[in-house]
This record gives C-alpha cells, sequence and structure tokens, in this order.
C-alpha cells in the first residue's frame, strides 16, 4: 500500500512527457491496487445484496405463514356461518311465507 501511494505521488510529481520504466511500473500497480479495491467493493456489494435477498426471503416466509393463518380461519369460520345463515334466512323466508 505505501508503495503505491509512493509510485503515485512520483507520477503526479513528473511531467507528463515520456514515461520511464518505473513510472510505467508505478502507474501499473496504481491500477492494480485501483482493482483491487474495486473487486473488494463488489464483493462487500454482493455480501450485502445476498443479505438483502435472506431478508427479503424470511419477510416472504412470515408473510405467507401469516396469510395461510388468515386463510385457515376464515375458512373455518365460513364453515359454521354459512349453514348457520343459510337455516336462519330459511326460518325467516318460510315464516312469512306460511303466515300470508
Amino acid at each position: 500500500m505505501r508503495r503505491a501511494k509512493k509510485c503515485t505521488l512520483q507520477a503526479n510529481a513528473r511531467t507528463f512527457g515520456a514515461f520511464e520504466e518505473e513510472d510505467k511500473e508505478c502507474l501499473n500497480m496504481s491500477l492494480m491496487s485501483a482493482h483491487a479495491g474495486l473487486l473488494d467493493h463488489a464483493a462487500g456489494e454482493k455480501k450485502a445484496t445476498e443479505k438483502l435477498d435472506q431478508i427479503h426471503e424470511q419477510k416472504m416466509k412470515r408473510e405467507a405463514a401469516l396469510f395461510s393463518r388468515r386463510a385457515l380461519h376464515v375458512d373455518q369460520s365460513c364453515r359454521v356461518l354459512f349453514p348457520l345463515l343459510f337455516l336462519v334466512i330459511n326460518i325467516i323466508y318460510w315464516a312469512k311465507y306460511l303466515t300470508k
């Protein structure tokens, strides 16, 4: 890391004339360290993306479980309510129909 900084300082100190071999080597080293930094950043970004995907997957599983429980509750309620409602409406209908 120190060599890359030293090379960068040397390259900046020289004019934009012909590069010497040492300058080319320093420039290549600084480019390689910048490339390595980008690769580290990309790896960190990949880890962050994987973590977000994992969190999203857990959230979707919780929501699926919640909807599943809600649907089960609605099914169980309707098993009782529909026949009961049918019976009540039939009693009211026949009571009115027979009293006319």
